[in-house]
């Protein structure tokens, strides 16, 4: 076998390499279309109109809350007590609640997990007292499509999202007027 045979092995080897490594980034390609795509179904857009939401306190106690009451605008923050980038979101959601006008706005932290003495655990650790925090149904934030963690939503006094901020965001967050 000559020089020029060990050269047309090499070229199709790696011939070989390049078109495996293409079909593995079509493929990673079209995966990731589709979870981007599956995740828009997990998060409410701007304009959804919020009527009320069914909640469970920390006290146990049942509350709804009506977000079209004219009263207050309101922050909802959607978290879980294992997602390591809510934590990350506390000191922005502590700063928020310290400093927004309580007559006007109100916070609310909800999360679907139901062992209220993990939450209240978990609320006492992160010192997230200043925030009112409750637990709703799982049904009720897939029909919402609040699944996605963390989120936080601005919601009007009429109950329409004006401010939807899925993941992270960071200091400087403008609330709409």
């Amino acid at each position: 076998m000559g020089i020029r045979d060990h050269s047309q092995i090499v070229l199709v080897v790696v011939g070989v390499i390049l078109l495996g490594i293409n079909i593995f980034l079509i493929v990673e390609n079209v995966r990731l279309k589709a979870e981007v795509e599956q995740s828009k179904l997990m998060v409410t857009e701007e304009g959804y109109k919020f009527s009320e939401l069914k909640m469970r306190g920390l006290d146990g106690s049942e509350e709804t809350i009506d977000f079209s009451d004219g009263k207050y605008k309101t922050i909802l923050l959607v978290f879980n007590t294992t997602c390591k980038y809510c934590l990350q979101e506390y000191p922005y959601w502590k700063e928020l609640a310290e400093n927004v006008d309580p007559n006007r706005w109100r916070i609310v932290a909800v999360t679907s997990e139901d062992n209220m003495n993990k939450i209240k655990n978990h609320v006492e650790e992160y010192k997230l007292d200043n925030i009112k925090v409750a637990s709703v149904a799982q049904t009720d934030l897939r029909g919402a499509r609040m699944l996605f963690t963390p989120m936080t939503l601005v919601i009007g006094t009429d109950g329409e999202v004006k401010k939807v901020w899925p993941g992270l965001w960071k200091k400087g967050f403008e609330l709409p007027e």
